[in-house]
């Protein structure tokens, strides 16, 4: 009787503990990628810029697939064909860029 009493309590731990496992290695997949989109700088004047990985972009202009809509003096303003999203400077790229390599 103890072992089906064990077997019934250890079953139910192990699909958790399994779970657990796979919920933290996805996790860690999706949050280990690289990704574009690091915004590094905003030169904001009569026509504001921004400095994105290493490229100067200004309102309209494209970057990796992801359109900047608007440069704010403390963030900018992005759009892709999924969502919209604002980033300041330094903040960790949205995870709406696409992943380093795949573009």
């Amino acid at each position: 009787m103890t072992d089906k009493i064990s077997d019934k309590i250890s079953t139910p731990i192990l699909l958790m503990v399994a779970a657990i496992l796979i919920v933290g290695i996805m996790g860690y997949h999706i949050l280990s990628k690289s990704r574009y989109g690091m915004v590094v700088g905003i030169v904001y004047s009569d026509e504001p810029s921004a400095v994105v990985d290493r490229e100067i972009v200004h309102e309209g202009n494209t970057i990796h697939g992801v359109k900047v809509v608007k440069i704010h003096k403390d963030k900018v303003e992005f759009e892709s064909k999924w969502n919209r999203w604002t980033q300041r400077v330094e903040e960790q790229p949205s995870l709406s860029w696409p992943e380093v390599g795949l573009n």
